[in-house]
């Protein structure tokens, strides 16, 4: 998984910087292997009379559309949480409601899920063995 931090206003310190890759790379290492590349983006909002910070992540997933978020908030830090937390629920949507749609109907999805020996035993009663 490539991750690229764009900061053309020198918002972040080197210590934020280490900070939000790292919180990145935890918040999507469980969709490591489909992740190809990560691209992250702050600038000073431009509207704004206090001078938000706006983090904008993009995440290319390999056999899927791009997902995107963009969070303003207070400091560098506080945005880039709210964009890792928001881009963290993005892409385990996009990837796990890909994996159920794969089934034909609701029929094919309950008749897996009642299959004999998966989550009953063949009487019918719940089997407890490990």
């Amino acid at each position: 998984m490539k991750i690229v931090l764009h900061d053309y206003q020198n918002l972040c310190s080197p210590g934020n910087r280490e900070y939000i890759q790292r919180r990145l790379f935890f918040g999507l290492a469980r969709f490591a292997f489909r992740v190809n590349a990560v691209v992250i983006d702050f600038s000073r909002e431009s509207d704004s009379a206090t001078g938000d910070v706006r983090c904008q992540i993009q995440v290319d997933i390999e056999g899927h559309s791009l997902v995107t978020t963009t969070q303003v908030a207070a400091d560098v830090r506080q945005s880039a949480a709210r964009a890792v937390d928001a881009i963290e629920a993005g892409v385990a949507r996009q990837i796990d409601g890909r994996r159920w749609s794969r089934h034909d109907s609701l029929g094919d999805r309950v008749a897996a899920l009642l299959r004999p020996g998966w989550l009953f035993s063949a009487s019918g009663v719940r089997s407890h063995s490990s």
